[in-house]
């Protein structure tokens, strides 16, 4: 009987003890946030990794520099036509709240024609064709200095297959640092000067 009732008094006290407002500090493991940024990182890059047909395949590591950077040029596009056509809604409701007065009509008009002349003699495709080939370059050379710094972190080859699991835990791993890692070189000659 006094275990019945030191039973009932903890089955009351349960919630009172259990308060979710209670300044309970939680601490997340580390493999919380590795599974939230892997599938994160899984959701994203899934396209990568499959074929035309829609079915998981593997990839090299010496390509994804490569399909990293069609991805981001493909994102960077889609970004800049979304902010062109954010820009336009913007000037067609401005245009037709505010009433312009008939000096400031003609100047639009005029600088309304007179673009469409300097647009037809300047040829621009030629300029965005070579911005877009540097920015290209660009975007390659980062993508394969990541991949390049990876692979050494991993110890893998170009030639190693990875599923987007897997390589998505690659990237992972690459951008945290772990106590077990050994440290740099560089950081070693600094600590021995010092000393």
């Amino acid at each position: 009987s006094s275990w019945a009732r030191w039973s009932f008094i903890l089955c009351l006290a349960g919630p009172v003890l259990a308060r979710p407002d209670a300044d309970v500090e939680i601490k997340r493991s580390w493999q919380d946030a590795w599974r939230q940024d892997l599938d994160s990182c899984v959701k994203d890059k899934a396209d990568m990794f499959v074929d035309k047909k829609g079915k998981p395949i593997t990839r090299t590591l010496g390509e994804m520099g490569d399909l990293m950077t069609d991805r981001i040029l493909r994102d960077m596009k889609r970004d800049e036509k979304a902010k062109q056509k954010g820009s336009e809604k913007t000037k067609k409701k401005s245009g037709k709240e505010s009433k312009l007065s008939k000096k400031e009509r003609m100047k639009r008009e005029l600088a309304g024609e007179l673009s469409g002349l300097f647009a037809s003699v300047q040829d621009t495709s030629e300029v965005d064709a070579k911005k877009d080939a540097e920015t290209r370059e660009m975007l390659s050379q980062q993508a394969s200095q990541m991949i390049m710094q990876m692979m050494k972190n991993s110890k893998l080859s170009q030639s190693t297959e990875v599923t987007l699991r897997e390589f998505c835990d690659i990237v992972w791993r690459t951008g945290q640092a772990s106590p077990l890692d050994p440290e740099e070189k560089e950081e070693q000659v600094k600590d021995v000067d010092e000393l």
